[in-house]
């Protein structure tokens, strides 16, 4: 992550912050019961944010931004080659689809801070909604040779053009900061996210020889609520303890859940150690993430069948230093 913080005067200030905001990614054995949806599935979205804010008053304070988002995708999988020659009294290997691709998608940010006393702020943040329509080159190989002459083409492997659509829905967070003493100050927001306008994630093939012009993974998944509190605690002039922890609801539909994100309601916890000296601040910080559970029921039409992710716990650590 990279942030840089420039102070014009007279309450205005410009800022640019480069993170890397979301991810997934999963990896199955080739030969498992769900290879005809994923085999590895990798989704990447780095974001810049150049922004402005201005003091209006000594206890207000708005800020704009302008989101710009970079998304990188990985997609393998099997296609059931298989079934499509049983009539034929043949059973051969599946044949076998790569799409890799990327893509931009651009929003807005906006933000007001208030101040109603010395030890007291509030603030309301709001991120808009993002589409990214990546443009992916699709590869399908290990097509039979029995199928090949069937469906007319030149030989065991082709190459494609998809389009993939992916929604980035709007959010709202709303945060209370509050010094409680000197040495003492308490946080806490709530983040609401508009995940039920995420319908599906259609692909477009150009061609489609094998998967079909047009697929859609249905998503309907309903908004989600994230809480969060922490606190800092001034131990001397130069070190603050920090801790913290987060509920995170998941959003997604056990009735349409799939293999591409296998994950439930989330619980991070972290502790960390902040140290100053001047113009220089480093901090460091240890988190425990644990995943619940998450159980679906099958559809085999679409390559899902009924099953159970059993959840776990992840462990990270992050340090940063600001001048």
């Amino acid at each position: 992550n990279l942030d840089i913080v420039f102070p014009v005067g007279d309450g205005l200030t410009l800022n640019f912050a480069m993170t890397a905001t979301s991810g997934t990614a999963t990896h199955y054995n080739s030969y498992w019961v769900g290879r005809y949806f994923s085999t590895e599935t990798s989704i990447a979205v780095l974001e810049m944010a150049p922004s402005v804010s201005y003091a209006i008053t000594d206890e207000i304070a708005v800020g704009f931004g302008f989101l710009a988002q970079y998304c990188d995708v990985l997609m393998r999988q099997k296609l059931n080659t298989t079934d499509a020659l049983a009539a034929y009294g043949m059973r051969l290997n599946d044949s076998r689809l790569k799409m890799e691709g990327d893509g931009w998608a651009f929003g807005f940010t906006a933000g007001i801070m208030y101040k109603p006393t010395d030890s007291t702020t509030v603030g309301l943040g709001y991120r808009s909604a993002m589409q990214h329509n990546v443009k992916a080159k699709a590869h399908v190989t290990h097509i039979p040779d029995a199928l090949a002459a069937l469906r007319g083409l030149p030989g065991n492997s082709y190459n494609d053009h998809a389009r993939i659509s992916m929604d980035q829905p709007q959010s709202l967070t709303l945060g209370i900061q509050q010094k409680v003493t000197d040495k003492l100050t308490l946080m806490a927001d709530i983040a609401w996210t508009d995940w039920s306008t995420l319908k599906h994630m259609p692909v477009k093939f150009r061609r489609g020889h094998l998967t079909g012009k047009y697929v859609a993974n249905r998503m309907e998944w309903p908004d989600s609520w994230r809480f969060s509190v922490g606190g800092s605690y001034r131990l001397d002039e130069r070190w603050t303890a920090l801790a913290s922890f987060t509920w995170d609801d998941s959003p997604i539909n056990r009735a349409h859940a799939d293999y591409l994100v296998p994950a439930d309601t989330r619980e991070i916890y972290a502790v960390g150690l902040s140290w100053e000296d001047g113009p220089w601040a480093l901090d460091g910080m240890y988190f425990i993430e644990k995943i619940n559970d998450c159980s679906f029921g099958g559809r085999p039409a679409e390559g899902v069948f009924e099953g159970k992710y059993t959840g776990g716990f992840s462990h990270a650590f992050a340090f940063s230093a600001s001048y």
